[in-house]
């Protein structure tokens, strides 16, 4: 049998499988991660080499399931999370950490940024919102902060770029994951914006199709790429733009929605539109991608078991999901602001906090997981509402995947909540199956990307808003929804207060911090 070996290397796990032509995962595993976290000044990094080992480690792992026995391997492909940079040197040595999605320091830069962007000529505007998770503003803070580290620059990367440098030698990056630092007019590199900013364009690798072979896999590297060396590399995309062709949702008035430990949502449409608050891609010929990441999602729930979990429920959130329905709710529901870590897609604010609104005496643990499931899919609602008004984009449905996806009572609150269909694929690792869809794309295996998503890409099953009692929760979730939207327009300027005082106070938390210990 002929397979692609795809990975999607994401933010709490590192996933590998080989994936035949007909979309079925052969052999499977993964490592799992403990979830970044800022500290009290935004920062959140990692070590690239860590990421390399891991990685390595990852593929062992799936070539030794006595699945790959035989299996002749065609193709390698990255599918990866984006906004995280790894600055290297000319000899692809790391110069620093890398800043991962989470960090948000570089918040003066980003404003700077998008006053100088504002000057601009529309001819040389970029793609998407400029905010302290932009590759820009960090590559600023890295020239104003750390001149000693920024000398040493040749280049920065994506994870997965890094890692398909490190498979290949190859400097390069897709034109998907670095579209915000493109024009939207020619969809080049933004030569003007990095003349203004006195950055040099020339760290920026080549740009090209995710489906575009980089090159082929070099000889003399470790276990396990040392049986693969000759394999060629194709250069991949984001995690969301891989999930999102592997859920078949790549064309117009479809939405997609990557349901893992954090969300994220896009609608697809074949007109380019400017929506405050949302990130407009380009994302595959004529299409746009109108929507984004958000900070929320499963890790809401995991948080919430580790703080507060009986030791009999552990940690295991999909347990806890089968067990809900079976459980008594109070008739009065809490609001939940699902914003643990901040948010990004549509408030950019790493300054708000999350909220549990309306809490008495009489709610329970379930109670609080009920509100942290329908706080996020109120947090997915806001983003399609805003994705679809202004062009009145009517959508056929919106294609789920994601571990979270396997719950079919979360499903259908969002369903009810959002009041389309969702239709659940039978891939849950969408983004590994999307990857793969590049792989034979890559490969003519396939004539298109069209191809490849009619033929590989399965349905499970759909949700209805009206299904079943699920009706009349569809009216009390309008009106739950008006709710949530009060309390985050309230919440949000306390949110920056609190955050601001413990940022003034941070000796006297150490301080406390020190005598606990």
């Amino acid at each position: 049998m002929r397979c692609v070996l795809s990975f999607d290397i994401g933010g709490t796990s590192l996933k590998g499988a080989l994936i035949n032509a007909q979309g079925e995962i052969v052999a499977l595993d993964f490592l799992k991660q403990r979830p970044p976290v800022p500290d009290l000044k935004g920062c959140c990094e990692l070590d690239p080499e860590q990421l390399w080992h891991d990685f390595k480690r990852l593929a062992g792992l799936v070539l030794s399931k006595s699945q790959a026995t035989g299996i002749q391997i065609d193709g390698i492909v990255i599918s990866a999370i984006t906004r995280t940079q790894i600055f290297l040197n000319k000899n692809g040595q790391s110069v620093r950490p890398a800043m991962t999605w989470a960090d948000s320091r570089a918040r003066d830069q980003a404003g700077r940024i998008a006053s100088v962007v504002q000057t601009l000529d529309k001819r040389f505007r970029t793609f998407g919102p400029i905010n302290a998770y932009h590759p820009l503003a960090r590559i600023l803070w890295l020239l104003e902060k750390e001149p000693q580290n920024f000398e040493q620059l040749y280049c920065v990367l994506e994870p997965k770029d890094y890692l398909n440098f490190r498979l290949t030698g190859a400097w390069a990056a897709d034109e998907i994951s670095l579209s915000r630092l493109t024009t939207i007019v020619d969809r080049k590199p933004a030569e003007e914006l990095f003349s203004q900013l006195n950055l040099p364009i020339e760290i920026i690798p080549p740009l090209m199709s995710p489906q575009h072979c980089i090159g082929p896999v070099l000889s003399g590297l470790d276990s396990p790429f040392d049986r693969l060396a000759g394999v060629p590399v194709f250069a991949g995309s984001m995690d969301a733009w891989c999930a999102s062709l592997g859920l078949g949702a790549l064309r117009p008035q479809y939405a997609y929605d990557i349901s893992g430990t954090s969300e994220v949502l896009g609608v697809l449409s074949d007109s380019y539109e400017e929506i405050p608050g949302l990130v407009t891609l380009p994302w595959y010929l004529d299409l746009y991608q109108i929507g984004g990441p958000s900070q929320t999602g499963a890790d809401c729930l995991r948080w919430y078991q580790e703080a507060f979990g009986s030791s009999h429920e552990g940690i295991d959130p999909g347990r806890v999901l089968q067990e809900l329905e079976k459980r008594y709710r109070q008739p009065e529901p809490i609001v939940f602001l699902p914003y643990l870590r901040g948010e990004r897609t549509p408030l950019w604010d790493p300054d708000v906090r999350g909220l549990f609104f309306g809490i008495n005496r009489r709610h329970s643990s379930t109670d609080f997981i009920w509100a942290i499931l329908e706080g996020v899919a109120f947090a997915g609602r806001q983003i399609l509402e805003l994705a679809t008004k202004f062009r009145k984009i009517s959508l056929h449905e919106v294609r789920i995947g994601g571990g979270a996806a396997r719950s079919d009572l979360w499903c259908q609150i969002k369903s009810s909540i959002w009041k389309y269909s969702v239709t659940r694929m039978k891939e849950a690792e969408s983004a590994l199956l999307g990857a793969a869809m590049v792989g034979y794309c890559g490969l003519a295996e396939y004539s298109s990307l069209d191809q490849a998503q009619a033929e590989m890409a399965h349905k499970d099953r759909s949700f209805e808003p009206s299904d079943g009692a699920w009706r009349e929760h569809t009216k009390l979730y309008d009106l739950l929804y008006e709710n949530f939207l009060e309390i985050q327009k309230a919440a949000l300027p306390l949110s920056r207060s609190l955050v601001q005082r413990v940022h003034n106070h941070s000796d006297l938390i150490s301080y406390q911090q020190e005598n606990a210990q």
